[in-house]
């Protein structure tokens, strides 16, 4: 059964009640996610860091969008991360100074599914801007054919992110449900640009350059490189990733949606 397969027999289910905007919810990014509800905030005076938001107990959540404004009179450097326990990831641009006066949006869609536990930081160098932020939030149970690929920490070791399971085939999709295919990576190793390998590699055998799929060159501290047009991946095949030097600084994600194969 596929994906809309699967969808249209779980709507067919509530077909005893009245449907409502929170049973499919879907954005402008193109992200959607089953039995969604949106969820948003503002936080306004930060120097150092804060949470914006930590994903509940039985549910996943794909971020929207970040906007900042600086109404104070001085430029204020400001970033934000995914944090998995001890491990963070940047969502979609790297800290950079946001002038006085200035106010703008930030997408945050680009592969930023978030698990339960995952919380959304923000950090500033100093007090004064006005975060807003939008989530979609789900139960995870209805949205576990998606998964995350990523690494934290990439060196010039092979690393495999993700394997298809036995009777599943694997599609990367950076929004959720949409029809793109791209795995992003980020540089913020403070050494320099790097170039990241991707490998695609059937059951049984190493990383090969046969079996490379695409390369991406993120600059130092830039706003993170991909390598689109990733094929599906079969059952039993592994995605694996390498850095052109070691260093914990570059990190890339990826949704996976699978379907049955």
């Amino acid at each position: 059964m596929d994906l809309l397969q699967k969808q249209l027999a779980w709507m067919k289910g509530l077909s005893r009640k009245k449907l409502s905007g929170s049973d499919v919810l879907g954005m402008v990014g193109g992200a959607s996610l089953l039995g969604a509800s949106p969820k948003g905030g503002r936080v306004i005076g930060i120097n150092g860091t804060t949470d914006l938001y930590t994903v509940p107990d039985g549910r996943v959540a794909v971020g929207v969008g970040w906007f900042r404004n600086n109404p104070t009179g001085g430029a204020i450097t400001t970033g934000i991360d995914i944090i998995t326990g001890v491990d963070s990831i940047r969502v979609n641009t790297s800290p950079a100074s946001l002038g006085a006066g200035v106010a703008n949006n930030i997408s945050m869609a680009i592969g930023s599914l978030m698990s339960a536990g995952d919380i959304l930081r923000v950090t500033d160098s100093a007090a004064g801007v006005a975060h807003s932020w939008s989530i979609v939030e789900g139960p995870a149970d209805l949205n576990s054919f998606l998964k995350v690929a990523r690494s934290f920490g990439m060196s010039t070791t092979p690393e495999k992110i993700y394997e298809a399971p036995a009777g599943k085939i694997g599609s990367l999709t950076t929004t959720p449900l949409s029809g793109s295919s791209s795995l992003t990576c980020f540089n913020n190793s403070g050494t320099g640009a790097k170039t990241v390998s991707v490998y695609l590699v059937p059951p049984g055998q190493a990383v090969a350059a046969e079996y490379l799929i695409g390369t991406a060159a993120p600059a130092d501290n830039g706003n993170g490189a991909a390598v689109g047009g990733v094929p599906h991946i079969p059952s039993g095949y592994g995605l694996w990733v390498t850095s052109s030097n070691n260093d914990a600084g570059v990190k890339c994600r990826a949704i996976v949606a699978e379907f049955d194969a």
